[in-house]
């Protein structure tokens, strides 16, 4: 093994191991709904949509959606996600203030933050193909370090609707995640570069080892939150959406954001090197690219 690819081997061991910002790898926020109502500017983008005249309550979206329009490979609100930035101006905004909210009342420091997250309907329909063992089980599950994000990144997961079951993200513990993560970074010879893009063969591995399968799917269980809550949890975290089985609708964001400072060493290291900054759907994770241009702070 040469020199450089020895530090990365020792980094990505490092980063895997590295301590929590939250104790147990979760922090649940509660936010002041009145002053940032991200559920009626989501029902206005539904109900501007032309897809039910009455989006509320969000809950049981499906009882009134034709069911077209929930398909999640056919149907526009089916379609997993719709961008913030695409729906009504009034959803963008209470976005930005409760990042605005998070950074200054919540964290105490300023954060950079994604520009443009997904406003995601989980129908209570059938899932793609895409990630369904020849079984038959949706086999979503990931962490999103697979995806080249930062390990010091901060996940945040918000409902706009009430989540429980099957219609909920399914989550491992931090302990167990770390163990699965580092035992599969183990078989890439900890190859840093090849575990940020490994989120296609994490689920081919899922596929082929039926004890890794089970073992995933016996460590997460339903992450049960409701409107006016924020999770926050760390990136190494295992999860995954399941088949919707439930009667219930899940309407939900997710966002990334990540400390200033650490954006700030990650900004400088990249224009001081020949490295190219990660990417995600064509976007480098710098400001004006996958993040917005302000700061919290900035907001």
């Amino acid at each position: 093994m040469n020199t450089r690819k020895l530090e990365k081997a020792v980094d990505l061991r490092q980063a895997l191991q590295r301590p929590s910002p939250f104790p147990g790898g979760f922090h649940r926020v509660a936010y002041p709904t009145d002053r940032f109502d991200l559920r009626a500017a989501a029902a206005q983008h539904v109900a501007m949509g032309g897809y039910t005249e009455t989006p509320l309550p969000l809950d049981d979206l499906h009882l009134r959606v034709p069911q077209e329009a929930q398909l999640t490979e056919e149907g526009p609100l089916g379609a997993v996600s719709t961008n913030v930035n695409d729906t009504v101006p009034s959803l963008a905004h209470a976005y930005r203030g409760l990042i605005r909210y998070l950074a200054r009342e919540v964290l105490g420091f300023d954060v950079v933050f994604e520009k443009n997250p997904f406003l995601r309907f989980h129908f209570p329909v059938r899932m793609p193909e895409r990630y369904r063992s020849a079984q038959g089980t949706i086999l979503a599950h990931h962490s999103d370090t697979m995806l080249g994000d930062y390990f010091e990144q901060i996940n945040c997961w918000l409902p706009l609707s009430t989540c429980y079951g099957t219609n909920t993200l399914q989550c491992a513990t931090l302990g167990t995640s770390v163990e699965i993560l580092s035992d599969f970074a183990a078989e890439l010879g900890f190859d840093a570069e090849a575990y940020a893009t490994s989120r296609q063969r994490f689920f081919e591995k899922l596929l082929a080892d039926q004890a890794l399968q089970e073992r995933v799917l016996q460590s997460c269980s339903p992450l049960e939150t409701r409107y006016g809550e924020v999770v926050m949890f760390d990136p190494r975290i295992v999860h995954g959406t399941a088949e919707n089985i439930e009667n219930g609708t899940r309407v939900s964001i997710d966002f990334r954001l990540l400390p200033l400072d650490v954006y700030e060493a990650y900004a400088r290291h990249f224009a001081e090197s020949d490295q190219e900054p990660p990417e995600f759907d064509g976007m480098q994770l710098l400001k004006g690219g996958y993040y917005d241009e302000r700061t919290a702070f900035e907001l």
